[in-house]
């Protein structure tokens, strides 16, 4: 049997967003999965549709899988395109600064 890595651990909000360096004062979204702006199956679009709707400044988007997107330049808030994530370290490494 194949083992299997779990990557999700609970923690306190303020926690998470501390240790990987996430704004205190935004509602963050976020949108994941291996090509997943390209492939409409997805739903990018339909997410970037529904933002639009939302009518708050108070958000932003990380999105992990896909490195870009011009959808993206209609929406009026920060987005970071993340890349791959194979794991913590990676996500860890791709919103936080070099130090």
């Amino acid at each position: 049997m194949a083992s299997i890595q779990i990557f999700f651990k609970p923690a306190l909000k303020t926690e998470a967003r501390r240790r990987f360096n996430l704004p205190a004062d935004k509602k963050i979204i976020l949108f994941g999965g291996i090509r997943g702006v390209e492939y409409r199956l997805k739903g990018f679009h339909l997410l970037i549709n529904a933002l639009k709707l939302v009518g708050r400044d108070d958000i932003e988007l990380f999105v992990f899988g896909s490195s870009h997107s011009r959808l993206t330049e209609s929406i009026p808030f920060k987005t970071h395109f993340l890349g791959p994530v194979k794991d913590e370290r990676t996500f860890q490494h791709s919103i936080m600064p070099p130090t």
